[in-house]
């Protein structure tokens, strides 16, 4: 449920070499989980989650690693049901996110036109798909993609939204 409250979490204002342990912690625990139940969506999402935020910025090096997580959480999960569908959406944007990562901006609109098919509001593929179409020059459809991404930005409504994804691209 979605309560007219705020919590503020502090986990991640910690000094780089707190955050480091923190990271190589929350990284060797998901590792621990998915030799145990690697077929468990969730733990992928967050072990992709965790690959890809390394060291503060998109961890280039992990592509593949992420793609593996999210891909077989993708593989897993029903975007039909409730339970599901938060982690095949948030692993549909990872997929984009390494796609563009790699300059593969054809498979960045495929992915994203995937999670959008599903969630036409979902700010993160709405503007990692303005930023592919961008990149492949396609300018008038990146203006239309970004007035897209806009218009949606400017009606989001944390306090209705029903999907409980994490957002990059709110602002």
């Amino acid at each position: 449920y979605r309560l007219g409250t705020r919590i503020r979490h502090l986990g991640y204002d910690l000094s780089p070499e707190k955050m480091k342990a923190k990271h190589e912690r929350t990284r060797g625990l998901l590792e621990k989980q998915l030799a145990e139940n690697p077929d468990n969506p969730f733990a992928l999402f967050n072990y992709a989650q965790v690959l890809r935020t390394q060291d503060g910025a998109f961890a280039r090096h992990a592509i593949p690693d992420i793609l593996k997580a999210a891909g077989r959480a993708i593989e897993l999960t029903d975007p039909e049901q409730k339970s599901q569908r938060h982690i095949h959406l948030m692993c549909l944007e990872q997929v984009a996110t390494c796609h563009y990562y790699q300059k593969e901006f054809e498979k960045v609109i495929e992915v994203c036109d995937r999670a959008l098919r599903l969630k036409p509001d979902y700010l993160d593929p709405l503007m990692i798909r303005a930023n592919a179409l961008f990149k492949l020059g396609r300018y008038e459809e990146a203006r239309g993609a970004y007035e897209k991404y806009l218009e949606v930005q400017a009606s989001y409504d944390p306090g209705t939204e029903r999907d409980p994804i994490i957002l990059t691209h709110i602002d």
